[in-house]
């Protein structure tokens, strides 16, 4: 795991730890319509909240309405979308990203359970793959 990967996901779980409450946490989504403009009563997951905890980084939530995703908003960074996005921006392999940031790899949708995923990660710089352990490899684009 790079020194960047692991500021960047260090800096992600304290904010997620102690800026947002677990009634704005939602693992289902990017970010809900008028999310961040409002300061309450929308969600984000990790990945869409790592858009305010960066700001000016080039992270984004763009407000596209339907999506190939399915949501009103998708995470871009650069030229990417999706965990293509996340991966570039932690300098973290597309298949990290999913593990870390993807709704369908956890059992609960807990902020406390994706922190402590976040933490463990970057403690030991590997992820679960179906009970293999995998190293999180830096990003690099494979068109």
């Amino acid at each position: 795991m790079t020194k960047k990967a692991k500021q960047r996901l260090t800096i992600l779980a304290d904010f997620l730890a102690t800026k947002v409450k677990p009634k704005w946490f939602n693992l289902s989504v990017w970010g809900d319509a008028g999310f961040p403009e409002k300061e309450c009563g929308t969600t984000a997951c990790a990945g869409g909240w790592a858009t305010v905890a960066f700001p000016g980084k080039g992270l984004t939530l763009v407000k596209n309405g339907p999506s190939r995703h399915g949501y009103d908003l998708e995470i871009r960074y650069r030229d990417l979308d999706a965990y293509e996005a996340v991966g570039a921006f932690f300098d973290i392999d597309e298949a990290s990203a999913e593990y870390l940031f993807a709704p369908h790899m956890y059992g609960k949708e807990d902020k406390k359970y994706v922190v402590a995923r976040i933490r463990q990660a970057v403690k030991t710089g590997t992820y679960d793959n179906d009970g293999e352990t995998e190293p999180i490899l830096a990003w690099s684009f494979e068109p």
